[in-house]
């Protein structure tokens, strides 16, 4: 018998690993997606996999549209802040300097070159690696004075592999005058790695559009002709760019969208009984999301929109007011120039306000068990606390994967540096614990022996977004240690839409974490059982990657995080309570989204971090 650990999610490299038994590789002809056409015997049929890979190829184009724009939008930002510098000297050398120590923090700037106008002179740093491209930017900058983007196009790097380019363009003024325009290439190399990772776990074809109409394939296997005939090609627009993404399933099946979820705020005369409530549940094939005391019901319909469910609640005999469940937000939000328009997530889980009563604490380390983060990234300068490389032996647990910079992003990435991503913990600290290499994979061995680490070096919230379906009692035995040590441990159920048990998300000492949409919908691909404990945001979420990049991936590892992240909050704003206590909290806090109470499919719920922050502080043993 083999045993796998998988990384859980970023729907990114899962591959085979190695164990205690079989220490031998196991070879790529044996590496399974998360995503299979072979169903565990009672899983969803075939109708329900239709929907569900519908369902793929949307989170496919979104991820990659997002990534992109994500792309497109921090480094514009990171030229325009060079720009705003050579504002500031006229002198050539220094303004080379300035160059340079953008190149060197930025290194997907492959060159940078200021034109002059008057009089007319050029300064450059490293080559320019398309003419017509830079002409074409500084000619548009000249005449809108505004940020220009080139259509995509590749080159060959040093060492001849294809590489994936844009030309960007800012203006440079003085006196209020345009003087200049400062352009750079920059490679966007890494769209294509998600895009590959993302597409091979989806069972998807993705491509992208330039706006001239020409197409960038991704990877080998997307041919733009079969994804452009395709009956069910999903499209997604590029945010900041005049770009198109279309995505297609492997198969040529055509498949349904499902309907999105709409809510309404209904408060009766007096309080409902359970048959009253069945027979509102039945009509509007929908569920009653949340309740209070004060007579009052979130309603939420699959197939009714909120102006027939106003209609609807208008005619109940019982009803004195209905209205749309409008969202609000508070007044101050994080600055990161990424949070409002991507992390769709943090608000969704009620995390803005429960900023207002804790950011974090220093004291409070989480840790990533992973594939590593990127130590030199700036959204961690200041996060991060020493960790260690369990792979290698050595403390330097640097990232070259990927997935484990995204996790830890979104637990704790830099907040209100006016940069990126906002984390959900501003102020606890991550221990990066490398136990799995650039393929995605690690053996059990080394995950377990990572965990340990993390418990005696002080972690007090440990995040594992990986796993597999075999038990294993020496990682079991790992898991125990954590728990007598009083460490939360949180786990990603995983990314098969099976009721399989995976582990360690299955052992009792761990809170295992499903996925959920934008639309509180549980994520298609998301695994369930008996042992789901709670529910996180796991589609398209926007977080950090190597060499100063930001993607947006979907997956349970993407979920698992957002838990580790409010579970640190609550041992921040009440370092006494037990790991128990905090498990208990989450869970007790959450919004029940499913069939009433516990559920296989989102656990106790969705998280809610404002009442969990709130239970928190209040806590009496």
């Amino acid at each position: 018998m083999r045993n796998r650990i998988w990384v859980a999610g970023a729907l990114v490299s899962v591959l085979a690993l190695t164990t205690l038994l079989t220490p031998r590789p196991i070879t790529p002809d044996s590496k399974r997606p998360f995503i299979t056409t072979n169903r565990t015997p009672g899983g969803p049929g075939a109708h329900e996999q239709k929907q569900r890979a519908l369902t793929n190829q949307q989170i496919a184009a979104q991820d990659l549209a997002r990534t992109t724009a994500l792309c497109v939008r921090d480094c514009r930002h990171s030229l325009q802040t060079l720009a705003n510098r050579l504002q500031h000297t006229t002198d050539p050398a220094m303004r080379i300097q300035l160059f340079r120590q953008a190149m060197k923090e930025h290194p997907q700037f492959l060159s940078v070159r200021l034109t002059h106008f008057s009089p007319p002179s050029v300064l450059a740093e490293g080559d320019t690696k398309n003419e017509k491209a830079a002409r074409e930017a500084v000619e548009q900058v000249k005449q809108t004075q505004a940020f220009y983007l080139s259509d995509l196009y590749e080159t060959q790097n040093v060492k001849g592999t294809p590489q994936l380019i844009m030309t960007m363009g800012v203006p440079i003024f003085i006196h209020s005058k345009i003087a200049g325009v400062l352009t750079a290439d920059t490679s966007v190399e890494y769209i294509r790695d998600v895009t590959r990772k993302v597409d091979h776990e989806m069972g998807t074809r993705t491509i992208l559009h330039n706006h001239d109409g020409s197409t960038v394939r991704m990877h080998e296997k997307a041919h733009a002709s079969a994804i452009e005939d395709h009956p069910s090609r999903v499209q997604a627009a590029v945010d900041g760019s005049r770009w198109k993404v279309s995505s297609a399933p492997k198969d040529a099946k055509e498949m349904k969208p499902r309907l999105k979820h709409h809510e309404v705020v209904v408060r009766f005369a007096r309080p409902l009984t359970s048959a009253e409530e069945q027979k509102i549940r039945t009509d509007i094939q929908g569920i009653c999301v949340r309740k209070n005391t004060r007579n009052s019901c979130v309603f939420r319909s699959d197939t009714k929109t909120v102006d027939e469910l106003v209609a609807y609640f208008k005619s109940h005999p019982s009803v004195q007011h209905v209205e749309p469940n409008i969202l609000y937000h508070p007044n101050e939000l994080p600055n990161d120039i990424l949070y409002q328009r991507y992390q769709w997530n943090l608000p969704m889980i009620h995390t803005d306000s429960a900023w207002r009563e804790t950011t974090g604490n220093p004291h409070v380390v989480i840790a990533v068990v992973d594939t590593g983060v990127d130590l030199n990234h700036p959204e961690f300068q200041g996060q991060l606390v020493p960790g260690y490389n369990i792979v290698d032996q050595n403390d330097n647990p640097q990232d070259d994967n990927g997935h484990g910079t995204h996790v830890a992003g979104i637990i704790a990435a830099r907040t209100n540096n006016v940069e990126g991503i906002a984390g959900i913990d501003w102020h606890s600290k991550i221990m990066p614990v490398k136990t799995m290499g650039a393929d995605g994979s690690g053996s059990v061995f080394d995950i377990a022996d990572g965990i340990i680490w993390a418990v005696d070096h002080g972690a007090q919230v440990i995040n594992l977004s990986l796993g597999e379906y075999e038990d294993s009692a020496y990682l079991h035995d790992a898991i125990r240690y954590a728990k007598d040590k009083n460490v939360v441990v949180v786990s990603a159920m995983g990314n098969d839409n099976t009721n399989k048990p995976s582990y360690p998300a299955a052992y009792p000492e761990v809170l295992a974490v499903c996925a959920t949409d934008e639309n509180g919908n549980r994520a298609d691909f998301s695994n369930y059982g008996p042992n789901a404990g709670i529910s996180a945001p796991g589609v398209s979420i926007a977080s950090t990657y190597p060499d100063h990049r930001y993607a947006a991936l979907s997956g349970t590892s993407m979920a698992s995080p957002h838990i580790a992240g409010v579970a640190g909050l609550i041992r921040a704003i009440n370092p006494n309570l037990s790991a128990d206590q905090v498990v208990d909290i989450l869970k007790r806090t959450a919004t029940d989204i499913g069939a009433p109470g516990k559920d296989p499919y989102f656990g106790s719920g969705l998280v809610n971090v404002q009442s969990a922050i709130d239970t928190a502080k209040n806590f009496k043993p």
